[in-house]
């Protein structure tokens, strides 16, 4: 294979099944100095699903709805890593404006994912393939759940197992989570509606903003200091930009 073709494969699928040939075709005549443009056009397609080839508007809308899902996922694990371990104080750790972030997150995932068709073989597909992926993360987070309360006393030792376990348990069901979401099939559920993801993308952006903010204010007034706060409550901005690059696309390919 040569290294166009290899490069042409970071696509997403339903571009490379439109327009691989002509990119193939450009990155060959344009040699290495097309490169650098391959690499950002494809980081750049996968942050903008929406506008992907689609057959259906409601393909659009089910792209969005797993990319905000996974946004907003994320930010929901980069934000609990920031109150643990006492990185940020306990004053901005149970603020209002924290409190008001997670409702308004869950809330938006909510809002955001396709629901179930009401038919008993989609119910068991779902049912089916939500255990499969999920069997895994939910048998470590049980373990780790049932070591830390029969221990009567925590060594140093068992405590940084327990908490690597916790959040690989954590981390590896909200990927497989994100998987299942990615991989819904449309005769198994329903695209949610444009009002119910535009309010769904909207409090999930909401939410990245507030607690973004909030991390990144404890850094300013409350005197937190470290690298790490700093990262996350950049991160979180950054996931919110991502949401509203999302709403644009949404706006833009509706006004058409």
């Amino acid at each position: 294979m040569s290294w166009a073709a290899r490069l042409v494969r970071l696509y997403p699928a339903s571009l490379r099944s439109r327009w691989g040939a002509g990119l193939e075709d450009e990155a060959r005549a344009a040699g290495w100095r097309r490169l650098p443009n391959l690499v950002v056009g494809a980081l750049d397609m996968w942050v903008h699903p929406v506008v992907w080839p689609a057959d259906s508007a409601a393909q659009r809308r089910s792209r969005a709805s797993a990319l905000v899902f996974a946004t907003g996922l994320c930010g929901w694990l980069l934000g609990h890593i920031a109150v643990e371990d006492s990185l940020l104080p306990e004053n901005v750790v149970h603020s209002w404006a924290a409190n008001i972030s997670d409702v308004l997150v869950l809330a938006g995932l909510v809002l955001v994912v396709p629901l179930p068709r009401l038919s008993v073989r989609a119910m068991l597909r779902l049912v089916a393939q939500a255990l499969r992926r999920l069997a895994v993360p939910v048998v470590i987070g049980g373990a780790v759940y049932v070591a830390a309360n029969l221990s009567t006393a925590l060594s140093p030792g068992l405590r940084i197992t327990l908490l690597a376990g916790w959040w690989l348990a954590l981390v590896l069901g909200s990927v497989q989570v994100c998987t299942v979401v990615a991989g819904l099939d449309p005769e198994d559920v329903v695209a949610p509606e444009p009002g119910r993801l535009w309010w769904g993308i909207g409090m999930v952006a909401a939410a990245l903003a507030v607690g973004g903010g909030v991390v990144l204010w404890s850094t300013v007034v409350d005197g937190v200091t470290g690298l790490l706060p700093a990262v996350l409550g950049g991160a979180l901005l950054v996931l919110t930009v991502l949401c509203g690059w999302t709403l644009r696309d949404l706006y833009t390919l509706s006004a058409d």
